[in-house]
């Protein structure tokens, strides 16, 4: 019996992931040929990714449509242009993300010294952080041999 319940788990498996391949082939497929690939761009380029991530896409789809690029090219642009703000680099910086190096050579210096300046201030933080907890220790020992006398 427990051999006969485990085939059927292992089958139940298996039929799942055979849908699945075929649901995201099929998703893919969708996304190649349906996508508003100027959007695409934007959103590539707002997360802070290379323009190149479309070359990915190429791979990917077997045939894209012939104004993908273009579209994907004038979605970026504006999105990379919202991405490399000194706000963005310093929220990139003060978080511990690595500087991407997505921004354009002209937008480049107003993200990169956001990004110096958030950085510095999470590696002032993390300094605070750890005086306190030594600090915190050294209360404790001294409380310790106080109460031990």
């Amino acid at each position: 019996m427990k051999n006969y319940i485990a085939i059927l788990l292992l089958s139940s498996a298996l039929v799942g992931c055979q849908s699945t391949s075929v649901e995201d082939a099929s998703q893919a497929e969708n996304f190649c040929t349906d996508s508003n690939w100027s959007e695409v761009g934007h959103k590539v380029a707002a997360s802070g990714k290379s323009v190149r991530t479309f070359l990915k896409y190429q791979e990917r789809c077997q045939q894209l449509p012939e104004t993908a690029k273009e579209a994907y090219l004038d979605g970026y642009t504006a999105g990379i242009k919202e991405y490399c703000t000194f706000e963005n680099g310093y929220k990139a910086g003060d978080t511990g993300k690595e500087n991407p190096n997505a921004c354009p050579l002209e937008l480049r210096a107003q993200y990169d010294e956001g990004f110096k300046r958030g950085h510095k201030n999470l590696k002032d933080n993390k300094a605070e952080v750890k005086r306190l907890a030594e600090l915190e220790e050294q209360r404790k020992a001294t409380a310790k041999s106080d109460s031990q006398r």
